[in-house]
């Protein structure tokens, strides 16, 4: 949110007419800022957790009969998690659906089942699993449990113990209370009370062991198998490792090394000329740094306004971009041999010198590929100078007719446009998924279960049967 604080402190200077300069130099592991190329930072930790998960592969490969379940940082779309697949080759990356629904987690384990049984059969009973972060705001019934935790701790008081985890646990609804009782007792308490360090009720995320309830549940599912005689063997054995910590210190990367000394001394220019509210931003980054280009944009291209229905005002947040989901761009993981084939890719620690360190593909990433292709830089500049072109025609006009036609064509331009953001805000809806749903507001199937609920006749507010909690899980 840095972007959203430095768009406000340049309009402070400007209502109180100071001549400071705020300029902004774009630092994220993620790389998710909308029109920019690549992040700084980003290069270092996908070179760095690649390492490491090519590591954990060859461990799993040379250990025989091991799984490893793997978290990294990055929300459900992550762009970490997609680089560190196509660098290391894990067997499965787990990323978000594109339905508002979510994703069903019977259907999640099955499909990790049927992978490891697949395998099972090709004599390689090792492999690698790698989830992102965010990836459980995507399973339905973790968020649906999630918002239960959330509501019985607003709504009451419970000492930070593993005392209250019974209570709280038989407040929930029968289907969330099943899948509570199931999970380990330690993840039970980083649930209700992985948020309490920070002084808060809400479910803090980085404190869950997603890997470790994915993991229980993998397990779960083949020991039912085996009493179904659908395996003959007990051959699954299972670790976790979570990295979400991991590559944050490391020593940067040549290329973010070159990006930071770039993106400075550009942001330097920019102060010395007496420019304000704009993000210093490099294009052309496949290319050496020497012929990289220069630009800036304003800080209110890094922002989005959202209008609060029950606030009656806008709420200003920063503008994301999530490559994966834009039109136009291809699934890299087509690329990748099949998950049933595929095996852990070691490429080395990071290189500082000599040919490994000066190679294209160690400089190169999917997102610095692709991004371009999603860049409406080019498409605005034109508009701008179109724009420019009839402010100029105005400004020496010399008939009424001249004005009237000018008038007519930015009318009929921003009509267009309006028409545009329409379409653009219906397909941003219609493909949004569960895990773009902020944590603190309840999915909208769970809500309407509930008013259905409360506007049957004869039945007690409270009262929802188990067979209405059955349904949630078939319905979402």
């Amino acid at each position: 949110e840095a972007q959203v604080d430095a768009a406000f402190i340049t309009e402070a200077c400007a209502a109180e007419r100071l001549e400071t300069c705020v300029v902004g130099v774009p630092v994220s592991i993620d790389c998710d800022f909308p029109f920019l190329q690549q992040s700084i930072g980003y290069d270092t930790v996908c070179q760095n957790l690649s390492a490491y998960l090519g590591q954990l592969g060859a461990m799993a490969q040379t250990a025989g009969k091991l799984w490893i379940f793997v978290r990294i940082m990055g929300n459900a779309w992550s762009h970490i998690a997609v680089q560190c697949t196509l660098q290391a080759h894990p067997n499965i990356v787990l990323l978000s659906g594109s339905q508002l629904h979510g994703q069903c987690l019977p259907g999640i384990v099955k499909s990790l089942c049927d992978l490891i049984m697949a395998r099972h059969e090709a004599g390689k009973d090792y492999g690698v699993v790698l989830l992102p972060l965010g990836f459980a705001q995507d399973i339905t019934e973790l968020r649906l449990l999630f918002s239960e935790v959330m509501e019985i701790l607003a709504n009451g008081s419970y000492a930070t113990s593993w005392d209250s985890i019974p209570t709280i646990a038989a407040k929930l609804e029968p289907c969330s209370a099943a899948l509570f009782d199931i999970m380990p007792r330690d993840v039970q308490y980083e649930i209700c009370f992985g948020g309490r360090e920070r002084q808060t009720n809400q479910i803090h995320l980085p404190s869950i062991s997603t890997d470790r309830l994915i993991l229980r549940f993998v397990e779960i599912e083949l020991q039912r198998r085996r009493e179904l005689g659908l395996i003959a063997e007990d051959f699954f054995r299972g670790s976790c490792h979570p990295m979400l910590h991991h590559a944050r210190s490391s020593l940067p990367s040549n290329f973010d090394c070159d990006l930071s000394y770039t993106l400075g001394w550009g942001a330097a220019v920019l102060t010395c000329l007496g420019k304000s509210g704009l993000l210093v931003r490099a294009s052309g980054l496949q290319k050496p740094p020497k012929d990289w280009l220069l630009e800036a944009i304003p800080l209110t291209c890094l922002l989005r306004a959202l209008y609060d229905e029950e606030a009656k005002e806008y709420i200003i947040l920063p503008a994301t971009v999530q490559l994966l989901r834009q039109r136009g761009i291809v699934r890299p993981f087509a690329y990748l041999p099949p998950m049933t084939e595929r095996c852990g890719v070691y490429r080395g620690p990071q290189q500082f010198w000599g040919d490994a360190a000066e190679d294209k593909a160690m400089r190169t990433t999917w997102f610095m590929e692709k991004m371009p292709i999603q860049d409406a830089t080019g498409p605005l500049l034109e508009i701008a100078a179109l724009c420019d072109e009839l402010q100029s025609m105005m400004a020496q006009a010399k008939a009424e007719s001249t004005l009237l036609t000018v008038n007519s064509i930015l009318s009929n331009a921003v009509s267009i446009l309006d028409a545009y953001k329409s379409l653009d805000a219906s397909s941003r809806r219609s493909a949004q998924s569960l895990a773009d749903v902020p944590m603190e507001i309840m999915p909208q199937v769970w809500r309407t279960k509930i008013e259905e609920a409360l506007r049957q006749p004869n039945r007690h507010p409270g009262a929802i049967n188990a067979s209405d909690a059955s349904r949630r899980g078939s319905a979402a």
